[in-house]
């Protein structure tokens, strides 16, 4: 018993000088990803919370560079390149920096991402910084936020706390680079995937005042490049349909409806094609 209690004692202070507490940082980390069109955004940033202090002109002094955060500088990431207020802007990481005001705010965007805080920031590695008003909101926020929200090609960056809620776009070359991506397939005879080309045309139609009032040729152009490819689909026919139905050609649009009824009759593609063979011809009748 005498070498047990001494053992005991090694064993317990062992415990002791292993033991860890954990609690929470004052400002908890925090990341966001998020797709826009075809460029992936990520923001990395720490929220700090209000703590019943005074928060702009306190904590957060006006006309100063803020870090947009705590701790570490917040770092705003992006695979694509991007425009920035009329600024092109390389793919990459960058700081986001903010000199918060009464009535405006600046955003900048700076080359340095390993700072702490602003204490180091240098203005001369800044890409871009311009202003947007201050803005208020009903919504209470008791840590600072970030939130990305998708506006078709582009980002719009939210800076929110208290009732405050600063915004800025940036946009990216979504457009752009669909259509290239289209006159590329319509000029060349690609091995895509059945239904590519009509999945290009159909994103410019509902997105068509991104792609200038020559939509519509390009979109028929693809219509005729997946018929030609893939022969008849159900897919390939909808999307003929309701080019033609924008043009307002209604000889068109019925031959080609009654095109798409005798593919769907002779092939039966899916269960359930006959309800759509019924919609079909009300859509004729109801020109008519």
């Amino acid at each position: 018993m005498k070498l047990l209690f001494p053992l005991f004692l090694v064993l317990a202070s062992l415990s002791f000088a292993n033991a860890q507490i954990q609690v929470p940082l004052f400002s908890e980390p925090a990341e966001i990803n998020q797709q826009i069109g075809l460029t992936h955004f990520k923001i990395k940033y720490e929220r700090p919370k209000r703590n019943d202090r005074l928060i702009f002109g306190g904590l957060v002094p006006f006309d100063k560079v803020w870090r947009t955060g705590s701790s570490e500088c917040t770092k705003i990431y992006f695979d694509q390149p991007v425009t920035l207020n009329d600024t092109d802007i390389a793919s990459g990481c960058y700081s986001l920096f903010t000199i918060p005001g009464k009535e405006e705010w600046t955003i900048i965007l700076n080359k340095d991402t390993s700072l702490y805080g602003a204490y180091d920031y240098d203005s001369k590695l800044d890409v871009v910084r311009f202003q947007v008003p201050a803005k208020t909101t009903t919504q209470w926020r008791e840590a600072f936020n970030i939130n990305i929200d998708v506006l078709n090609d582009e980002a719009l960056i939210s800076l929110q706390w208290e009732f405050l809620n600063i915004e800025f776009k940036i946009e990216t070359n979504t457009y752009e680079n669909i259509l290239g991506q289209a006159n590329d397939i319509i000029t060349n005879d690609y091995d895509l995937e059945e239904g590519e080309y009509t999945l290009t045309a159909d994103y410019i139609i509902h997105n068509k005042s991104g792609f200038g009032p020559e939509y519509l040729n390009i979109v028929e152009q693809l219509i005729n490049k997946a018929f030609k490819i893939e022969g008849e689909n159900t897919y390939n026919y909808r999307c003929k349909r309701d080019i033609l139905k924008i043009q307002n050609n209604k000889a068109g649009y019925t031959k080609a409806s009654n095109d798409h009824i005798n593919f769907l009759l002779k092939n039966k593609p899916y269960e359930g094609y006959e309800l759509d063979v019924a919609k079909i011809r009300l859509d004729i009748k109801a020109w008519k």
